[in-house]
């Protein structure tokens, strides 16, 4: 069942692309747009070993929806909210490369 590395992925997102990914999710963007561990807990602790709010992209590569975490990470944890804008996400980049062209779906 699909992909995965432990390494970060190849085709990094733009600023603008996680600017962009972030204010469709309602969240405040931080002084630097990237990927990965912020060191903040807007929500609290789920766990003791909890490592706090994370940054994470979503987009379309090689006819793939690829998530990028932008750091080795074991799990994560959404509020319903969070959850349901994922899921959103993921949908709609799959129906894009679903609706390209065969010869257009390269990137």
């Amino acid at each position: 069942m699909g992909h995965h590395s432990g390494y970060p992925f190849d085709q990094q997102m733009s600023k603008e692309e996680v600017d962009k990914l972030f204010e469709s999710f309602n969240q405040l963007k931080s002084p630097k747009s990237e990927l990965g561990a912020t060191g903040k807990f807007p929500m609290g602790k789920l766990v003791e070993h909890d490592e706090g709010e994370i940054r994470i992209g979503i987009k379309s590569y090689n006819d793939k929806v690829v998530i990028d975490f932008g750091k080795p990470t074991h799990w994560i944890g959404f509020s319903p909210e969070q959850a349901k804008q994922v899921a959103e996400s993921l949908l709609r980049h799959a129906s894009n490369i679903e609706s390209q062209p065969k010869d257009e779906k390269a990137n």
